[in-house]
């Protein structure tokens, strides 16, 4: 995980949009990882000024997006495969980007399969299918149910979930 976050600092500069971005990843990773290894990412750019998100997913779980109306959750989608399959001909034409207007009071949540494949204390996973609700409500559901089936265990169990509330 370090050393694609570092590919990705260090390529940031150089590429405008998250495809470009997830492509030139790609072959980096590609070329120095084993076969049977990849890496699933949402590759995205927030333009807060105008209220835009603009993303790219490569093998990695849906964006929830809550509009400001209704709070239902969306799953945002677009294809893509794994970061590091492919040398890059299937990766790049697979991956497919969209953009999204984000209206005032949505909220943006993203996370990890190890979100969803988090278990509790009767071993049960948390699972996409249990993502509902408002993003507060599901981080604290999630958070609450973790926490209680990591008691007594030797390993924590690490997450990643970002929210982002869009305002005004």
């Amino acid at each position: 995980m370090a050393e694609f976050k570092g590919v990705v600092q260090t390529l940031a500069h150089s590429y405008t949009t998250p495809a470009q971005l997830a492509y030139a990843a790609n072959r980096v990773v590609y070329s120095h990882t084993e076969r049977k290894a990849f890496i699933s990412a949402v590759v995205a750019k927030l333009d807060p000024a105008n209220r835009f998100l603009t993303f790219a997913r490569a093998g990695h779980p849906p964006i929830m997006y809550c509009s400001g109306d209704d709070r239902s959750p969306q799953n945002l989608m677009s294809a893509g495969i794994g970061i590091g399959l492919d040398s890059g001909d299937t990766f790049n034409r697979i991956l497919e980007e969209k953009t999204v207007r984000l209206i005032p009071g949505a909220s943006v949540v993203l996370y990890t399969d190890g979100v969803t494949e988090a278990r509790n204390a009767k071993g049960e996973e948390f699972s996409e299918e249990r993502l509902g609700g408002t993003p507060a409500s599901t981080f604290a559901r999630m958070r609450g149910e973790i926490r209680r089936g990591n008691q007594g265990t030797a390993y924590p169990i690490h997450y990643r979930f970002l929210w982002r509330n869009a305002t005004s």
